[in-house]
């Protein structure tokens, strides 16, 4: 297991980020339910106020889950996947703990996911196998 966390300037209001990888269990096969466990996978998070924000899987295949913790009804929330030359793929609104966003149909490479959670942005990088 694997850990890197650091802390950005008060006034971004981004309290931590961090990157944290968990290797595969080997010898068992996969189940649908193994993949929303972020345990078994890489995950950023990344905390916004007091709300974790947690990006899993990448590198993605098919499925990332956005899990926002303690997401309220009156919380406003997005999100805008890019792919690296800058052109728009996705475009959603935020309406639960869990927005799952269909990577399958997007070809290999790397593309920026832009998260707006009441007022406040954040970025990350997701890489698509």
């Amino acid at each position: 297991m694997r850990i890197f966390s650091f802390f950005h300037i008060r006034q971004s209001r981004r309290v931590c980020r961090s990157e944290s990888y968990y290797p595969e269990r080997t010898g068992e096969p996969r189940s649908a339910s193994d993949s929303e466990n972020p345990a078994d996978t890489v995950f950023f998070e990344e905390t916004l106020d007091d709300t974790q924000v947690r990006i899993y899987p990448n590198p993605v295949e098919t499925q990332m889950t956005i899990r926002v913790s303690g997401y309220a009804p009156s919380m406003q929330g997005e999100y805008s996947l890019y792919n690296i030359t800058g052109i728009i793929v996705a475009k959603r609104r935020i309406t639960g703990e869990t927005t799952l966003v269909d990577m399958g149909r997007y070809p290999k490479g790397i593309y920026i996911l832009h998260i707006i959670l009441n007022g406040q942005p954040t970025a990350w990088r997701v890489i698509k196998k």
